[in-house]
């Protein structure tokens, strides 16, 4: 282990010599001014709790080494509420001034933070690669933890000299925060330095210790790339406000602009795969009678409140879901026809949710939540509901991460869609409604989601159901139908009770 942390030590000094850190401790900007570049942190901030609670945390802690890190996990992830606290403290909600549909803007779909949306995903991928060993856990662990004990050695002593100036204290930014980024793994000390590596294990430490360090460069360049554009031009983020693919603007039949119900025809299923074909029948099928759909069908309220009544909840799904096609679904260098067809299926997924921004635009959901930013990240990020949610999206993007067998990965995905079966049928009727009563367009969730898809040869894609699947991908295919399905049912039931309880206030 000392050779890993020796590499530690060497990566964590070129760090300090970044050039954001730089511009931090320069001359120049006022000392207030040097903390405006928060809103490029959020997606990092935000996500940080859940990596610690659902990706890094073990299942157990059978043994000591486990044990000290899930400890440090649970400390770690309750730095995003202190970081909400400063943000209101720098009155970040009057100085952007952001309707909720920003915020979504911002986290989901700006070019600014792509970045950060790809870091959570390659984040999500150490913690596959480390195939669960708490050694190369920590290996990787402990160089993150050197990153953020650089970040804040950097910028604790400028929010002191600040609170001195005036009066406030910042937890997140200041000494408080440092006192706890000691730059190791929560009382690891003494626990994983002495542990003996095989020459196999040295090696994959080392390797995840040095993609966690790429990560964190990406991260500060994000950063810098924000105070260029943004702090020294004294200027904010502001959304493009045109509007894409709307079924007016397709000039498309209404027939022609719905979702194909499934990513191949499985009216013919290889015999290897009826047992599948015939559980995932089986769970739509119960979905169906799901007690929310007939709360959607049945409830005597107009179409547009019953949708305004849910939909928020699903926000992190839709825009997640984008993520999960694009970065953990894809395959970065395909070589096979399989991998190429997954990426072509996961690139035309990945596009739905940019059709989402404009339904939530359209159900005025920005007038009638009306949250500032501080509250719309609240809600987003550690509202008990949206936990199951998120949770839900990040197991999911686990699995597609650790299975990179395309036959298991093109069975995952049409598992996904089949599961929005029932979903985006109500929802349409609902959208139809809405449109005619009240002269808006919802192409999100009337399920016009092919209006963003790039057309490809389709005669060159093999049906997947078609195929021989080994026992063992069976095995994996199986239990994937019920994680999904499950977890959708899980889903579905907030949204029953938020819908009934009317959450979200909607008169």
């Amino acid at each position: 282990m000392k050779e890993i942390l020796d590499y530690r030590d060497v990566k964590q000094n070129e760090l300090r010599a970044h050039t954001f850190f730089k511009w931090m401790n320069s001359e120049g900007p006022p000392l207030n001014d040097k903390f405006q570049f928060m809103p490029i942190m959020i997606i990092f901030v935000m996500n940080f709790r859940d990596m610690n609670k659902w990706v890094i945390r073990f299942d157990d802690s059978d043994n000591e080494l486990k044990a000290v890190i899930n400890s440090s996990t649970t400390e770690d992830e309750t730095h995003s509420r202190l970081f909400l606290e400063d943000w209101r403290k720098f009155h970040f909600d009057d100085h952007l001034d952001w309707k909720p549909s920003d915020v979504l803007w911002w986290l989901f779909l700006a070019d600014d933070t792509e970045p950060f949306r790809r870091f959570g995903v390659d984040f999500m991928r150490l913690c596959v690669d480390d195939n669960n060993d708490p050694l190369m856990r920590f290996a990787h662990s402990e160089a993150g933890e050197a990153c953020g004990h650089v970040f804040f050695e950097n910028i604790a002593p400028l929010a002191e000299k600040l609170s001195i100036q005036n009066g406030l204290n910042y937890r997140y930014f200041g000494m408080h925060h440092l006192e706890l980024e000691t730059g190791h793994v929560l009382e690891s000390e003494g626990v994983f330095e002495h542990e003996t590596l095989t020459a196999a294990q040295r090696q994959t430490g080392l390797n995840l210790a040095e993609r966690m360090f790429t990560i964190f460069d990406g991260i500060h360049d994000s950063f810098y790339a924000y105070v260029e554009k943004y702090c020294e031009a004294n200027t904010t983020p502001v959304r493009n406000c045109n509007r894409k693919n709307s079924r007016a603007a397709e000039h498309e039949a209404e027939e022609d602009v719905i979702s194909t119900p499934s990513l191949n025809d499985a009216s013919q299923v290889d015999s290897s795969q009826s047992a599948l074909q015939n559980h995932l029948n089986m769970r739509k099928e119960e979905i169906e009678n799901h007690e929310f759909f007939h709360w959607m069908k049945e409830t005597p309220l107009p179409a547009v409140k019953k949708l305004q009544r849910f939909i928020p909840l699903w926000a992190v799904d839709i825009f997640g879901y984008r993520d999960l096609n694009k970065y953990a679904m894809k395959y970065k260098n395909p070589v096979n026809n399989l991998e190429k067809q997954t990426n072509r299926i996961a690139s035309n997924l990945s596009n739905h949710s940019q059709l989402f921004l404009q339904d939530w635009i359209e159900l005025e959901l920005d007038e009638l939540i009306s949250w500032p930013v501080s509250d719309m990240l609240d809600f987003l990020f550690l509202d008990y509901m949206m936990d199951t949610h998120r949770e839900n999206l990040i197991k999911f993007g686990m699995l597609a991460l650790k299975y990179k067998d395309p036959v298991v990965r093109l069975w995952f995905m049409d598992i996904l869609e089949a599961s929005g079966h029932s979903f985006f049928r109500n929802t349409r009727e609902l959208a139809l409604e809405a449109e005619k009563n009240e002269n808006i367009c919802l192409d999100y969730l009337a399920d016009r989601h092919l209006i963003t898809h790039q057309k490809y040869d389709t005669t060159l894609d093999a049906d997947i159901k078609q195929l021989n699947v080994t026992k063992e991908n069976k095995k994996i295919i199986d239990s994937l139908i019920d994680i999904v399905f499950d977890a959708l049912t899980k889903n579905l039931d907030l949204s029953l009770f938020a819908a009934k309880s009317n959450k979200f206030s909607i008169r």
